[in-house]
């Protein structure tokens, strides 16, 4: 139930922490600067960003040592092992963002956390077709 439980909320999770830049900068453009606050808004995505990490270890856990690690697929395992790994990166990246003024290395930053990113999502992806319990239910 932990397992099952911490990876749906991981899994949440990580939808709204792709979210919270998007939406603010649609509110920005739409209702103007100072209709959401910019540094409210990325503060609510770094500490989401450190709860999914403590998510994704209490996860991690919870399915080895349940003993789970024998009854999935390896690939799927090798996949979240992968998005961990990814996970420890991109919070590292978040820590080590460039200010403002430095638009050059900002501008690389940003291309760096996106794809990034995307690796998170891929390899989640992979790891829920493969290992989730819902998609083996209605399998």
């Amino acid at each position: 139930m932990l397992t099952s439980s911490t990876g749906l909320g991981a899994l949440f999770l990580m939808g709204v922490i792709i979210s919270i830049p998007y939406a603010t900068r649609w509110a920005r453009k739409r209702f103007g600067p100072r209709a959401v606050d910019y540094l409210t808004a990325i503060g609510m995505h770094q500490w989401c960003g450190y709860t999914l990490l403590a998510l994704a270890v209490i996860h991690m856990y919870a399915s080895m040592g349940g003993g789970m690690a024998m009854r999935v697929n390896a690939l799927g395992l090798n996949a979240a092992t992968l998005g961990l790994l990814l996970l420890l990166a991109q919070v590292a990246l978040g820590m080590t963002r460039p200010p403002n003024e430095d638009t050059g290395a900002l501008l690389i930053w940003r291309r760096v956390h996106f794809v990034v990113m995307l690796g998170i999502v891929a390899v989640v992806i992979i790891h829920v077709w493969l290992n989730g319990m819902l998609i083996y239910r209605f399998l």
